[in-house]
């Protein structure tokens, strides 16, 4: 039992006791069943809890769990992926932040794709060599332009030196300079193992510091040698043109002075200055012939044209300057009419220079020979001589504009007749050719389309 006693007082004094029993059973089990509702509570709140916690945690980790997704899905490239989840108004906030990003991010690779294949088109299609190197001097990246002017197989060069992938010690030196000092090099060389005339640009990278240098290569072999070929042409045509007239001059001045009195001393000098005037004619001739051709002025005005006839035509043409030489002119036909479909002044300015260039390396009492026939669909004119001859090393060349024999062609001419032939030919569809020997003669072929 548990007994409580209890004074009773009035303020002054005791007057009475109350005393309680109770049995301490009654206490254990109230105090039981305040623990078991105690529990009870606890259970029923940490279920709440727990359910809270199992319909809570999926709404707000869903969005991040799907934040994690797309950002990988956005580091493999995949920038079309979206998140769609949306849930609270913080997660819904989140996915619209997050897919503004992906689409900005999406346009800006695409931005940079885009340029850097831009940029690459451009550089594989430059005629000019790029090659770019770091600090070091090793190559970062080069185009196609580069390796054909340098001579380069497409091997693996990027890391390499320059001077390892190139063997180039002048291009090597000019990079050393511009890397050493931070400034824009230019020079131009001529290499030797190339058997090119180069010019190098090299120009300093430069953000927040030196970080390498890009590389500009020109190769200038055709424009030297067009310059040369221009220096050489005006010399030509200075001196081509300065020796006749000196002797026209000078002949004219000794006929005034009386020589004109003396007939066989006149005749010959007329005759002599008739001559130069014919070279001269030719000369301004083919002169003007040359630029409407390179000027794609030179326009054919095509017809059925007997080639036979046209050769006598030119031979009958040429004669008075062929006896000048004392050289015969013969044809030569194995069918009596030949037709070709040919801009006909145009090829009698071919046949012309063909028959030209014969005379002027003939030697007397030579005969030139003028034949044709057919070959399949084509016909095939040949203008022969038997005068001085090219040399092997001079025959490959003397179809390029301006260019004359070192040997047995200095001195005569321009150079131009037979360049002028070569393209009027290739204009009607044909092909011209040439053999020779020294001291035996010459053969020009060329050939024209049947009708």
């Amino acid at each position: 039992m548990m007994y409580v006693a209890i004074a009773i007082t009035d303020g002054e004094g005791v007057f009475g006791v109350t005393r309680m029993a109770l049995p301490i059973t009654h206490v254990n089990n109230f105090i039981n069943s305040i623990i078991n509702n105690i529990i009870l509570a606890t259970a029923v709140a940490a279920a709440f809890v727990i359910m809270a916690i199992l319909i809570i945690t999926p709404i707000t980790v869903r969005p991040i769990a799907e934040v994690t997704r797309a950002a990988r899905r956005i580091a493999d490239g995949d920038f079309d992926y979206k998140i769609t989840s949306g849930g609270s108004y913080e997660a819904g906030q989140l996915a619209k932040a997050f897919n503004e990003m992906r689409y900005k991010i999406k346009e800006m690779i695409e931005k940079i794709s885009s340029d850097r294949a831009e940029l690459s088109n451009i550089l594989e299609n430059m005629t000019d060599g790029i090659i770019m190197t770091d600090t070091d001097g090793n190559i970062t990246m080069v185009n196609n332009a580069c390796l054909k002017i340098l001579n380069v197989k497409d091997i693996e060069i990027t890391g390499k030196s320059l001077i390892e992938a190139f063997r180039d010690h002048q291009l090597n030196e000019i990079l050393r300079q511009c890397l050493n000092t931070g400034k824009q090099q230019t020079t131009q060389f001529e290499s030797i193992s190339l058997k090119k005339f180069i010019q190098a640009v090299v120009v300093p990278i430069q953000s927040e510091g030196l970080n390498g240098a890009l590389i500009i290569l020109q190769d200038l072999t055709e424009l030297k040698s067009l310059q040369t070929t221009r220096r050489e042409l005006i010399g030509n045509i200075s001196h081509e043109f300065r020796t006749p007239l000196a002797g026209i001059k000078a002949m004219t001045q000794t006929l005034q002075d009386g020589a004109i009195e003396d007939n066989d001393t006149a005749k010959d000098f007329l005759n002599r200055i008739e001559g130069e005037v014919d070279r001269l004619t030719q000369m301004v001739s083919e002169l003007t012939e040359l630029s409407r051709i390179e000027s794609g002025k030179a326009e054919l005005k095509t017809e059925i044209v007997d080639i036979n006839k046209l050769i006598e035509e030119v031979l009958l043409q040429l004669k008075p300057q062929a006896d000048r030489q004392k050289l015969a002119l013969k044809c030569e036909f194995k069918t009596g009419q030949l037709l070709v479909k040919a801009d006909r002044e145009r090829i009698r300015q071919v046949i012309i220079n063909l028959i030209h260039n014969a005379i002027k390396f003939s030697k007397e009492d030579q005969t030139i020979t003028a034949t044709s026939k057919k070959e399949g669909t084509y016909a095939v004119i040949e203008i022969t001589d038997r005068g001085i001859g090219i040399s092997k090393d001079d025959l490959s060349h003397i179809f390029e504009r301006f260019y004359k024999a070192d040997k047995s062609r200095s001195g005569q001419g321009t150079g131009m007749g037979l360049a002028i032939a070569k393209h009027l030919v290739k204009a009607h569809g044909g092909t011209i050719s040439a053999t020779s020997e020294e001291g035996k003669g010459t053969t020009i072929a060329f050939t024209l389309p049947l009708v």
